[in-house]
């Protein structure tokens, strides 16, 4: 039950009857319109005005709601300005949590890469501290992850700057590699019932990541992508997909209401 099945039933209805059964075309058109305002009150009143809740999932049901409701939508529009302001104000306090992590790093790493290197035992007490820290740092990844997903290019550099790149490589390769299973799975279809829709919800999801994840890839280590072949292998989820990616982007705040959330 999405828009896109009522779109394609009313043209197959309207394609095989022509002008017969009136009552079956019109049942057809008013369940159209019945879903559609569903989706438009969830979207107002699920999240609260403005929404609020974690990134990840704001983001994930904004996009959601522009493939339902279509992107150009004035409550899709809304929503998603909202969710972008909220992503700014999260930033702002990722970047303010980080930074004293990231500079005890970089020290630790400096004095270990000193072109006069440090006497053996001093080294090794380095090397415990910096390997403490990496995992301080970790934790405070894990946790704004789980904030905000991966629609924050500042979470991304974050990460690479803490880990370095190959780990960084390596994490962006195995979420993919994630995303792609997922990808994998049969696709239920449009018309699939609600479980389908979760499905093709979490699908849908699934392949933003993806393109989400290439670019960080591409910013780190453009050999490091593949994403040729994930195009071949999943085209009509990722095509669908590419033009939502972008759909948080500041251009939208010209929108919706300026207020945030405390």
């Amino acid at each position: 039950r999405t828009c896109a099945a009522f779109d394609v039933l009313q043209s197959d209805a309207e394609r095989e009857l022509g002008d017969a059964c009136p009552v079956l075309r019109m049942r057809i058109r008013t369940a159209k319109r019945s879903h559609r305002e569903h989706v438009e009150l969830t979207a107002w009143s699920l999240w609260g005005w403005p929404p609020s809740g974690r990134v990840e999932a704001l983001a994930r049901a904004a996009r959601w709601y522009a493939f339902e409701l279509g992107a150009d939508d004035h409550i899709v529009d809304d929503f998603a300005a909202a969710t972008w302001r909220l992503l700014c104000k999260r930033e702002a306090e990722l970047a303010q949590q980080f930074a004293p992590v990231e500079a005890e790093l970089q020290r630790f790493r400096k004095q270990l890469d000193a072109p006069l290197p440090p006497p053996k035992l001093l080294a090794e007490d380095l090397e415990e501290k910096l390997a403490e820290k990496t995992i301080e740092a970790q934790a405070v990844l894990a946790e704004w992850t789980h904030e905000l997903g991966d629609e924050s290019t500042m979470l991304f550099d974050c990460r690479r700057r803490a880990l370095g790149c190959q780990a960084f490589v390596d994490y962006c390769q195995t979420a993919t590699k994630d995303a792609a299973e997922l990808l994998a799975k049969p696709s239920p279809g449009l018309f699939s019932g609600l479980s389908g829709v979760d499905t093709l919800a979490e699908r849908l999801a699934a392949a933003v990541r993806i393109w989400q994840l290439h670019g960080a890839l591409e910013a780190a280590s453009p050999a490091s992508s593949g994403l040729a072949a994930l195009v071949t292998r999943f085209s009509s989820d990722l095509q669908l997909a590419k033009r939502l990616v972008d759909l948080l982007q500041p251009s939208d705040i010209a929108s919706g209401d300026d207020s945030e959330d405390d």
